[in-house]
């Protein structure tokens, strides 16, 4: 890819005409919840209208699924890129990744930065993005919570350029410029903070939100090193 402004990721997305709501407003990537469970969960066939009713390409969030279901379940939606929300092995990231043309992508907590990146750096050579969310002892996200960007510049830093970053955890519209600023992410991840009521998102709020990302990623450093 051409480097361009930061990319935003709109996630929890569980109707079609949210998702299309998303990618008027210039959204980069749709995620969909496709482990069972969770708040914003949806099923394969919800995933697949979704992947059918945009362009763009959707990612499927999976929490500590069995590679073999993770794979079925991907196939099933056509999503482009699996993201990996849990404690997977680096094994299991491994066989993912090798079992289809998708992009994989894996979420790392973010409570210690020394002790983050120790758990980030074997990955670094099976991924094609590396996420960071806020830590959260009861849920495996960070439950629409920040986390303090300034003391993980040194990690983002160390990330090899051909490897994406991806920001999350707690991003709204009105820190989303701010959080660009401090850790030069390739792609924002957004979810809670662009909602009306819980899972379904606010149009206004996603495209205020696409516009700021995009606009403070111009011109920053930010996504120079997409590909």
């Amino acid at each position: 890819m051409t480097s361009r402004s930061v990319r935003v990721k709109i996630c929890g997305v569980k109707r079609p005409t949210d998702a299309v709501h998303a990618a008027q407003a210039g959204a980069d990537y749709v995620g969909l919840i496709l482990s069972e469970g969770f708040g914003r969960s949806i099923s394969t066939e919800v995933g697949a209208a979704i992947t059918d009713s945009i362009s763009q390409p959707t990612v499927g969030v999976f929490v500590d699924e069995a590679p073999e279901s993770v794979v079925e379940k991907c196939r099933s939606a056509g999503v482009k890129v699996v993201q990996l929300h849990g404690v997977e092995t680096l094994a299991s990231v491994e066989t993912i990744r090798e079992s289809g043309p998708w992009e994989v992508w894996k979420s790392f907590s973010m409570r210690d930065p020394e002790e983050a990146m120790q758990r980030i750096r074997p990955f670094l050579s099976a991924v094609d993005g590396v996420l960071f969310d806020a830590w959260n002892p009861n849920v495996p996200g960070g439950a629409g919570t920040t986390f303090n960007w300034v003391d993980f510049q040194a990690g983002r830093d160390a990330l090899p350029r051909e490897v994406d970053f991806v920001l999350a955890g707690g991003l709204n519209s009105s820190n989303v410029e701010e959080a660009i600023s401090a850790l030069r992410p390739d792609i924002v991840d957004v979810s809670s903070g662009v909602e009306g009521s819980p899972g379904v998102k606010d149009a206004r709020m996603v495209a205020d939100f696409i516009q700021r990302a995009h606009g403070a990623g111009a011109g920053t450093g930010a996504g120079d090193s997409q590909r």
